[in-house]
C-alpha cells in the first residue's frame, strides 16, 4: 500500500494516518523515518518535481511524523533489534495484526477502558469481553456480576430489579444502611434502575453499543459494586466481594 497523498493525509486523524503507515510498512524488514521524509522530497526516478506548495508539503511531513510517533507509542512500531541504532523501525507483532488501515480505530477503541476505575470483579469478568470487541456482551456481564454480588451478599433469591427493590428497599432493605429517607430511596432506585435500563436491555437485544458507551457502563457497574461493599461494611460485614 502506497503512502497517502498530501490531500488524503491532511484529512485524516492521527490514528487513521497511523493505521495507513502500519499497513504501508507491514512487509518491510525495517524502515527509517528520515529516509521516508527524504523520499517525499526526492521521489525516486525523478530528477525534478513539478512545482509544489512548500507549506502544504511541510504540513504533510509533520502529519506523517506525528502518525509515526503515535504508532510507536501505541506499540504498532518498534525499533529493529537487529540494528545498532534506534533509527531503524519495524512493524511490531501487534501492528502485524492489522489487515486494513481502519482496523487501528477499532484497536484503539478497545484501549479506552481505564483499569484504575474498574472494580476487581469487573476487571476480571467483563473487561476481557470488552477488549475482545464484544461491547454489548461486556455490559451484560458487568451488570450480571452486580446482580450476583447483591444476591450473594443478601441471601435473597429474587432476580434483576425485583432483587434490588427488596434488598435496598427504602424502609426495610437488608443492605440499605443509609440513614436519610431520600437517600435510602435513591439507593434503591440506583440499583433497580441499573438492572432495568442496562442489564435487561443488554440481555434482551443487540444494542450496538459504541466503545465509549460500554466503557462508561462498566465503570458504572464498578461504582455499584463499590456502593454494595460500602453497605456491607456499614452492616459490619467488611469482607471484600470475591469473584465467583
Amino acid at each position: 500500500m502506497a503512502l497517502p497523498t498530501e490531500d488524503q493525509a491532511l484529512h485524516m486523524s492521527v490514528e487513521e494516518l497511523g493505521g495507513h503507515l502500519v499497513v504501508h510498512h507491514k512487509n518491510d524488514a525495517h524502515f527509517n523515518v528520515h529516509n521516508v521524509m527524504c523520499s517525499i522530497d526526492n521521489p525516486p526516478g525523478q530528477f525534478a518535481e513539478k512545482q509544489f506548495d512548500y507549506t502544504k508539503r511541510k504540513t504533510y511531513k509533520q502529519a506523517l511524523v506525528e502518525a509515526y510517533s503515535w504508532g510507536f507509542t501505541e506499540g504498532l512500531f518498534t525499533w529493529d533489534p537487529e540494528q545498532m541504532t534506534n533509527n531503524w523501525w519495524r512493524v511490531s507483532r501487534r501492528g502485524q495484526l492489522l489487515k486494513n488501515p481502519t482496523d487501528v480505530l477499532e484497536l484503539s477503541s478497545r484501549d479506552i477502558l481505564p483499569k484504575a476505575f474498574l472494580h476487581p470483579i469487573i476487571a476480571e469478568k467483563a473487561a476481557p469481553i470488552f477488549r475482545a470487541g464484544n461491547f454489548d456482551s461486556a455490559v451484560f456481564e458487568a451488570f450480571k456480576q452486580v446482580e450476583v454480588a447483591v444476591r450473594d451478599a443478601s441471601g435473597e433469591k429474587a432476580d434483576s430489579s425485583t432483587l434490588m427493590k427488596v434488598v435496598f428497599n427504602s424502609k426495610a432493605g437488608v443492605l440499605n444502611k443509609l440513614t436519610e429517607g431520600g437517600e435510602r430511596e435513591g439507593l434503591m432506585f440506583v440499583f433497580a434502575g441499573a438492572m432495568l435500563l442496562f442489564r435487561n436491555a443488554a440481555g434482551h437485544r443487540n444494542q450496538g453499543l459504541e466503545p465509549q458507551e460500554a466503557a462508561h457502563l462498566l465503570i458504572h457497574a464498578s461504582y455499584l459494586l463499590n456502593l454494595l461493599e460500602t453497605m456491607i461494611k456499614l452492616d459490619s460485614e467488611a469482607s471484600p466481594i470475591a469473584a465467583p
